[in-house]
């Protein structure tokens, strides 16, 4: 490999790294911000973190919220078949609005 490869290998594993270090600070920013409508945190939460399509996300329903069977205090969510374990600020949110509700 080349000084000119390597250099280029690095400089496309930067933008690579600050891309995902922007999807991770702005799942945060709506973990963590009450200015922002709590549908809104929930769905920005399900497409970064969890990659889920905004057409998953705008059929599902309260109805499809599981608790887990061991952890208290996470939720599930079931898309289709499978079930989706949320991250615990996710999961009070989620609570935060069934309650709500």
């Amino acid at each position: 490999m080349t000084s000119q490869q390597a250099s280029q290998i690095d400089r496309s594993l930067a933008i690579v790294l600050a891309a995902v270090l922007s999807i991770v600070l702005l799942a945060v920013r709506f973990e963590e911000r009450d200015t922002i409508a709590l549908v809104d945190r929930i769905a920005g939460c399900l497409v970064l973190q969890y990659a889920q399509h905004i057409t998953c996300i705008a059929s599902l329903t309260v109805a499809q919220v599981i608790p887990p069977p061991q952890e208290r205090g996470l939720l599930g969510h079931r898309l289709g078949p499978d079930s989706l374990w949320l991250r615990p600020r996710l999961s009070r949110l989620l609570a935060l609005y069934h309650y709500r509700r």
